[in-house]
């Protein structure tokens, strides 16, 4: 894996960070216009109640008692019950967007992890790579400094044929090397 390809990865997950951030700010705004339109509600309410109580005035001047009780309760019920769908309402919006918030929280956690993770083995995977290719070119560059020693005696004549076999030239005081002297070291 190439610093490129990790490089390529990372600007990926950011996008899908970027994406998910997004989405909770999208998330957050849609509460607050929630937020925005119960509290329109509850004014238009208050209003309503205001002219509800304007009517009961109005109503207790010209009906009598028993019809002013019956027009007060019907009134009173039908804002309990539109108070109380509106509230029910808030509370549904508000708890679904507590649990994106939460949910959209828990992706954006996993994927940074993913993401760390995702890195540090390809990471891994890039050092290991250029490691064996380090090691792979030094051993190339020593079987060919040997490859040069030999023909560079081959051409001076240290190492020749002799019929079937090959024989090396040694000088008069040749010097031995190896563990048991089985080795004579070539003039150069």
């Amino acid at each position: 894996m190439q610093s490129t390809d990790l490089q390529e990865i990372a600007l990926r997950l950011s996008v899908v960070v970027d994406f998910l951030e997004e989405r909770a700010e999208q998330a957050s705004l849609q509460s607050a216009q929630g937020a925005q339109a119960l509290r329109q509600a509850i004014d238009g309410f208050e209003l309503r109640s205001r002219q509800l109580s304007q009517d009961v005035v109005a109503a207790i001047a010209s009906r009598s008692e028993g019809e002013i009780r019956q027009a007060i309760a019907r009134a009173v019920e039908q804002c309990n019950a539109r108070l109380q769908e509106a509230g029910q309402s808030a509370i549904r919006a508000a708890a679904l967007l507590d649990g994106q918030t939460h949910v959209f929280g828990a992706i954006q956690q996993r994927l940074a992890w993913k993401a760390g993770i995702a890195l540090l083995v390809g990471a891994a995977l890039a050092a290991g790579g250029s490691a064996l290719v380090a090691w792979k070119s030094l051993r190339d560059i020593e079987r060919a400094g040997f490859g040069e020693d030999i023909l560079q005696a081959t051409r001076n004549g240290t190492i020749t044929r002799c019929g079937e076999s090959l024989c090396v030239k040694a000088g008069p005081d040749a010097r031995r090397a190896g563990p048991g002297g089985e080795y004579l070291l070539l003039d150069p």
